[in-house]
């Protein structure tokens, strides 16, 4: 089973993902990148919302063959994950979202 750790906006990367994700990783396969305009990933000028981040999410999981994916997002990260169970519930097994 892979989780997928899904970043707030106020933690800017990937990186506050270490101590969770080592505690996870005898159990699963954990996933975590920098979401986009945020951490090492590509900065763009280009507006973007909800759907947009969502299908980021369907794109990793599809490109990286994770699916079905269980989804953990804080803030912006747990929108994010909403919006990918949303848009495409083939690629999610389940979300845990937390403010």
């Amino acid at each position: 089973t892979t989780l997928r750790l899904c970043s707030a906006t106020g933690t800017d990367s990937s990186a506050c993902w270490p101590a969770l994700a080592s505690i996870l990783a005898g159990r699963y396969h954990v996933v975590a990148y920098d979401a986009r305009n945020h951490g090492g990933s590509e900065f763009t000028d280009a507006a973007y919302g909800w759907d947009t981040l969502g299908d980021d999410e369907a794109g990793l999981i599809e490109v990286l063959g994770l699916a079905p994916a269980i989804l953990i997002g804080h803030s912006m990260g747990g929108g994010a994950a909403a919006a990918c169970a949303a848009r495409r519930p083939d690629l999610v097994r389940g979300c845990v979202l937390e403010e």
